[in-house]
């Protein structure tokens, strides 16, 4: 697994900035049938940060932490990176 942080950019901060710094999500990329482990690193993370990090996987069976369910994909994993403030794949 890989861990990228995003890029900073020479722009001002913003509240939407502040926002990823108060509320942090770690985006889990995986392939599905990584999703067990996804789902343990998810709760480690959790754990490891008394509940401060939130994160959303990619191929979430359960439906808890990924795409809601008649959600359209491409979209809400758009949307996801864009809100995450770090981002963990599987190569």
């Amino acid at each position: 697994m890989a861990v990228r942080k995003k890029p900073s950019t020479d722009k001002p901060s913003t509240s939407e900035d502040n926002a990823t710094t108060i509320n942090p999500l770690v985006f889990i990329s995986h392939d599905t049938r990584d999703a067990e482990l996804a789902e343990e690193f998810s709760n480690l993370l959790k754990s490891a940060s008394a509940g401060a990090l939130k994160s959303f996987r990619s191929s979430d069976k359960k439906g808890t932490q990924g795409i809601e369910y008649g959600q359209e994909w491409y979209p809400a994993i758009m949307e996801k990176i864009d809100e995450a403030s770090d981002v963990v794949y599987a190569s």
